[in-house]
């Protein structure tokens, strides 16, 4: 079940650090070893809808897809020993995170949900 664009965002210099930090953790969410995680992790937060079946005509909300990433990145703890996507953006050395960014981090990780609307 893919639930999102697999399209990377384009990072501009207009775009505040929340968002690009969130952009960079839709990108690790799709990198090849973590796929299966991603997919757990989402149908886990969108449960009822797999419940009914692909025969219904019911789907997830925009909202509730944006409410299913926001948990996937901050709050999902992978089943296979991988780190949380957090962890991972906090440890990546192949690509240089802002400070801007990286003081999301923290925040983001203890209270995902809170921040919701500052994704808006």
């Amino acid at each position: 079940m893919e639930m999102l664009n697999k399209e990377k965002k384009p990072v501009s210099s207009t775009q505040s650090p929340i968002h690009s930090l969130l952009n960079r953790l839709e990108d690790f969410s799709h990198q090849l070893d973590f796929q299966l995680q991603r997919e757990l992790a989402l149908s886990h937060f969108l449960q009822p809808y797999l419940e009914m079946g692909r025969g219904t005509s019911l789907n997830p909300l925009p909202a509730e897809v944006g409410l299913a990433n926001l948990y996937m990145y901050c709050d999902y703890m992978p089943s296979d020993g991988h780190f949380s996507l957090i962890e991972q953006v906090r440890d990546d050395i192949t690509d240089h995170v802002p400070e801007e960014e990286r003081v999301w981090l923290d925040p983001l990780r203890q209270s995902a949900l809170r921040i919701e609307h500052l994704r808006e």
